[in-house]
This record gives structure tokens, C-alpha cells and sequence, in this order.
């Protein structure tokens, strides 16, 4: 994983040279070959006289082919980048705590006896949630920040930062001994902002430690399974009789439950406090980990993968000038505490099983030295017929409970097998299992690599920018009339339905457009909304004329009364 996410830069890499990289996995020269053979296939096409066939069918392909190898990357970068949050989590202590993050979708309001009127044109409740985990006596503990706004704001850097500041605060009041506080968010862009990065640390300081960001599109996290609960909280209220129409109601609603463990505020945006102003740090968007000192931003593009480039804070913004939060709390819960996260879980056996089974289901402490350290106080008794299976791909673990399952996902110590493990592995691990319970000294039995005849390239997984497209003068002329049917006829074409009719269209019995003029739905999508918003700001001076012409006729229409 290191060789595949090495950058050249020398601040992104990690050397090693002791070795060739010249081993695969069996599974991923298979995709390799496939694709290489499909390709192979469509290329037979160009001989047989079917030039409108065999462009549009390699067009497709070879797009087909590019997202494939774009997921493996992403698959690469996820797994390792959610390392960062095992290492966080795994290394709490008394003094640590990871704070999780994300704003949800905003709350539409909900009453008991709702008509057709009223469930049209609805305004949403903006909400933030953060999901706080520290180690406490009885192991990991969690409690959920719910920050309500009872009229609209702007879910922008600004804003997010102050939320930032507040939760940690609430944090370090109500948890004196936390002295070092990371952060895990999604890749939003109100969260990886430099003045968010620069504004938590002006405010909170030392207690700083790491800001790590997650892979783009890697599924749901705590925050987003916070917010279900809640949503079926609030539903269970408003099924009681009751309306929840604005933030009041919503908070009044949660804390009607009785569950001591979501912080609700209702807080709003001070007007008076000025947005400060930064340096915004180049390609910031490239890098995913954070780590905060007080010289300052150290920046990597993959977790444990180099050393990191440090930024000064003096190169981001006026250390000398105060950032000031723009929240003031008009409500909040009281006598709110962490709750202990217990999880107990069996283990779903693939293939064959052994006669006896010692090694069919164990508990959360017996596997910590594989994932991390173990989780609350749970006995060691076996557990049998977990029915709740882990949802994350290629984890065998399953669940008895479902607040098992739920504290497995908030922890995410996911344990991975392959679905589908041949049967000659899979007896040569068995007899090593044997084996190590036997003899002190063994040796490697896996089969899991093989050697190549070719040469990986460093750095394969690393996020590619792919050059600019211009737009050739045929092409666009092809859009402009594409996109004048949609304002002669009001019917918008359907960039997909485009994208389809380029491959095809014809003049004078000819192709209108080669293969590389092909473009793809987002493509002509993008085009379409650019041309569309050029429309609307060159319409924007006409408009304000025409209303100040009106103005000024209504003034002098009276004057002369």
C-alpha cells in the first residue's frame, strides 16, 4: 500500500529501496487480464467495416475501463486513509478524544395532522452533529453534539469552524482531563477550508492535535447513523400528538426521550462578528491529514505515507489578529453524560469450519490485538447465532444484538476475510493454525501473491487531475443547438440523450464527430449549466435598468401629483 500511494514529492513518500516491487495479487492481475483481453476484443471490431459500431462500442469501453481502474484506486485510498481513524480510536486514553462530524440533511418540519397545503414548499432546520468518543474507566464511551438553528444560515467554513470551537469547549468543560482532541469529517468543503483548519487552532490551540479526512464518497459514517435515530425519535414524538415545526420543537422533541446522551443547542449566527480573512493553502483539496504543532499545518496527501510538509501559521494568517466565533447558545440540554460502547460480536465462518469450534465466534478482546484495544467489559463466554451481520464489505463479523452492531460501526474495527478464499489457501492456513499452536518457529504458508514479469508503478493509486477538455468550435455548435431546443420548446434535452445522439449524428451521410470528439453526459451537463448561468448574469444589468427606469418613473409620477 505504501508503494502505491508514494508521491514523488519527497515530503509524500516513504523510501524503500531494500526491495523490487514485482508481486500481485492473484485477483488483481485477473481484473488486469480481463480488461486487457475486453479491449483486445473491441480492437477485432476495427477490421470488420463497422466504423460506427466499433467507435461508439470502444468509446464506451475504454470509458468503462478508465472508472474501473478509478474505483480500485479509490478502493486503495479508502482503506488506508480509514487507518488514521483506527490508529485515533485505537490510541485513546484518558487524556485523547476524536471527535466525528457532519451536518445533516436539513430537518423538514412534521406535524401530527398534516394537510396537502401544508406538506408543500417546506423550509428545512439546518442541524450539525458531532459524535464525540473518548476512553473512560469503563472503556470507550460516546456522546452526540446536536447544534439546531432556528432560521436558515449558510452551512459555509465560517460558521463550521465556530461549531468546531464550541463542541470542544463543551468537550474540555465537561471533561477536564482531555488535553489533545482530533478531528474526522468528510471531504465538504465547509470542513477541509483553510479558515476552518486556521480558525479552530487561533481558538482552541494546543489541544489540537489531527484533522484527518476521510475518502471521497466512502460511505456513512457515525454522524449519519446519529441522525436516523434521532429522525425516529422525533417521529415517535410527533406520532404521540405532537407538532415539530422549528428548532424549539425539534430539541424539545429529542429531550422528551429521556436519552442523556444527545447534547441538543439551539444556537444562532451573530451577525456583528466579522468573517476573518486567510491564505488559502495551494491544493488543499489534494491532501487528506492534518496535524497541528504550534509552528504549524503539517500536510499529508495519505495517512503514513512520508513525513508531511509543514506550513507556517504565518503563511495562512495574521497570528496577530483574534478570530472570533459568530454562535451564541439560546438553549441547551442539561445534565448530559457518555455512554459506554460495548460490543460483543461472533464471527461468520466462510468454507470450510473445523469439527470443534474454538475459533467460530469470539469476543471483542479476544480479537483486540488484531484490530485495537478492546471495548468495554464483555465476557468471554462464546456467543452463538449472530444474526446481525456487519454491513461493511468483506467484514465477517455479526451481531446478536443491534447496539452491538451499531457500537461496531461507530468504532468501525471491521475484521476482513476474503469472501471467496480457495480451498488449497484455506487448508494451508488451517494447518498453519495448527501449526502455531504446536511449534514456536514457522514459516510463511500464503499464497496470497504471486510473481509478475512487469514493473508496478509507484504511486498508481495516487489521485490524478486529468488535463482541462476545450471544446472544439464544431462541438460547441453542436451544444448551442441542443440547448436552444430546450428554450424554444421549454423541454430541456437530457445531457445523457445527447451524449447517445453524438455518437450517431450524421451530415451529408458522415459522421459529425470522430471518436475523440465524444463527450460524456457530465461533460455536456457542465457545459449546459455554464452557458445557462452566462445567460443569467448577462441578463442581470438589463434587468436592474429596467427596474430602476421604473422607479424612477413611479417618483415622478407622484412629484407631478
Amino acid at each position: 500500500m505504501t508503494f502505491s500511494l508514494n508521491d514523488k514529492d519527497l515530503h509524500f513518500r516513504n523510501e524503500c529501496c531494500d526491495h523490487q516491487h514485482l508481486s500481485g495479487c492473484p485477483k488483481c492481475l485477473q481484473l488486469s487480464d480481463l480488461l486487457d483481453e475486453i479491449k483486445r476484443r473491441v480492437q477485432l471490431l476495427e477490421t470488420e467495416n463497422i466504423e460506427d459500431l466499433y467507435n461508439e462500442i470502444l468509446f464506451k469501453t475504454s470509458n468503462a475501463i478508465d472508472n474501473i481502474v478509478e474505483w480500485k484506486k479509490h478502493i486503495v485510498r479508502s482503506k488506508n486513509q480509514l487507518r488514521a481513524k483506527n490508529h485515533v480510536i485505537s490510541s485513546l486514553d484518558g487524556s485523547k478524544a476524536i471527535v466525528m462530524l457532519d451536518w445533516a440533511m436539513k430537518f423538514l418540519p412534521q406535524k401530527f395532522r398534516e394537510g396537502q397545503t401544508d406538506w408543500f414548499g417546506k423550509r428545512g432546520v439546518n442541524w450539525h452533529i458531532a459524535v464525540c468518543l473518548i476512553n473512560g474507566e469503563s472503556g470507550l464511551q460516546a456522546m452526540t453534539d446536536v447544534h439546531l438553528f432556528p432560521s436558515p444560515v449558510a452551512q459555509d467554513a465560517f460558521t463550521t469552524a465556530s461549531i468546531l470551537c464550541d463542541i470542544v469547549s463543551d468537550l474540555s468543560t465537561l471533561k477536564p482531563e482531555i488535553k489533545d482532541v482530533s478531528f474526522w469529517s468528510d471531504n465538504a468543503g465547509c470542513y477541509k477550508s483553510t479558515l476552518t483548519l486556521a480558525m479552530i487552532y487561533a481558538n482552541l490551540g494546543p489541544i489540537l492535535s489531527s484533522y484527518n479526512f476521510s475518502e471521497a464518497q466512502d460511505g456513512k459514517g457515525a454522524c449519519d447513523r446519529k441522525a436516523s435515530h434521532i429522525k425516529a425519535e422525533i417521529k415517535r414524538y410527533v406520532n404521540e400528538g405532537h407538532n415539530v415545526l422549528d428548532a424549539n420543537e425539534m430539541k424539545k422533541a429529542i429531550d422528551s426521550r429521556n436519552n442523556k446522551n444527545y447534547k441538543c443547542k439551539i444556537v444562532e449566527i451573530d451577525g456583528r462578528v466579522l468573517k476573518p480573512s486567510v491564505k488559502a493553502i495551494p491544493s488543499i483539496s489534494s491532501f487528506s491529514d492534518f496535524n497541528y504543532s504550534q509552528h504549524g499545518l503539517t500536510v499529508l496527501k495519505a495517512y503514513g505515507i512520508g513525513n508531511g510538509k509543514l506550513i507556517k501559521w504565518d503563511q495562512i494568517y495574521d497570528c496577530t489578529k483574534k478570530m472570533s466565533v459568530c454562535l451564541k447558545v439560546v438553549d441547551f440540554s442539561e445534565n448530559i453524560t457518555f455512554t459506554d460502547i460495548k460490543v460483543k460480536y461472533s464471527e461468520a465462518r466462510q468454507g470450510l469450519r473445523e469439527s470443534n469450534n474454538e475459533e467460530g465466534h469470539c469476543s471483542e478482546e479476544e480479537d483486540g490485538n488484531q484490530d485495537m484495544d478492546a471495548v468495554g467489559d464483555e465476557e468471554n463466554s462464546l456467543n452463538e447465532g449472530g444474526m446481525l451481520c456487519c454491513p461493511v464489505d468483506g467484514c465477517v463479523k455479526s451481531f446478536i444484538k443491534h447496539k452491538n452492531l451499531e457500537d461496531h460501526l461507530l468504532i468501525g474495527n471491521c475484521k476482513f476475510k476474503l469472501k471467496n478464499e480457495p480451498t488449497l489457501d484455506m487448508t494451508k492456513n488451517m494447518y498453519l493454525t495448527k501449526v502455531t499452536s504446536k511449534v514456536e518457529k514457522t514459516y510463511s504458508l500464503s499464497s496470497d501473491t504471486v510473481v509478475v514479469q512487469e514493473n508496478i508503478t509507484e504511486g498508481w493509486a495516487l489521485k490524478t487531475r486529468k488535463p482541462p477538455t476545450l471544446f472544439s468550435k464544431e462541438q460547441k455548435l453542436y451544444l448551442d443547438e441542443k440547448f436552444k431546443i430546450g428554450e424554444t420548446t421549454g423541454k430541456k434535452e437530457d445531457p445523457i440523450t445527447v451524449s447517445q445522439e453524438m455518437r450517431t449524428t450524421k451530415v451529408k451521410g458522415k459522421r459529425r464527430f470522430k471518436m475523440s470528439e465524444f463527450l460524456t453526459s457530465q461533460q455536456i451537463g457542465s457545459y449546459f449549466s455554464r452557458v445557462s448561468r452566462k445567460k443569467v448574469e448577462d441578463n442581470m444589468p438589463a434587468t436592474i435598468e429596467e427596474h430602476l427606469s421604473s422607479v424612477r418613473e413611479e417618483i415622478l409620477t407622484k412629484l407631478n401629483d
